[in-house]
């Protein structure tokens, strides 16, 4: 199965690598089997913002769990979560019920030392990365 996820937002048109994925002015293509294809749709529509676009249908449709909304993060619960890309998570921490990077290297990266450990938390549990 074929997904194309187009970012918006303030990623669009961006030629980025996130999260092992090269989008190209904005557009990324991914093969895989129907559950990758899913999984990979929902995480970037909910992560990223980003329109998918499933073959053999040809339906543009953001991925999100019928049962639950989500919010739309904010601009600062996005950069914690560009932050937290950049983490391999075998350095995260796994103390606590949620494995999480440390927040020196969340604040490192951000250049903020006022990110907390309840705004890494409450990223990670509501838009699962």
């Amino acid at each position: 199965m074929h997904v194309r996820m187009t970012l918006t937002g303030s990623y669009a048109g961006h030629t980025k690598l996130l999260n092992g994925i090269a989008f190209c002015d904005g557009i990324a293509e991914f093969e895989g089997t129907e559950e990758e294809v899913e999984n990979i749709s929902k995480y970037f529509s909910r992560s990223y913002q980003a329109k998918c676009e499933c073959e053999p249908t040809g339906n543009v449709a953001v991925m999100e769990d019928p049962e639950e909304e989500v919010p739309e993060p904010d601009v600062r619960q996005q950069r914690i979560m560009e932050a937290i890309n950049g983490i391999d998570k075998e350095e995260w921490a796994n103390s606590g019920a949620v494995p999480h990077p440390k927040v020196k290297d969340i604040a490192t990266l951000m250049d903020d030392a006022t990110v907390t450990l309840a705004e890494i938390l409450f990223v990670i549990e509501t838009w699962p990365l």
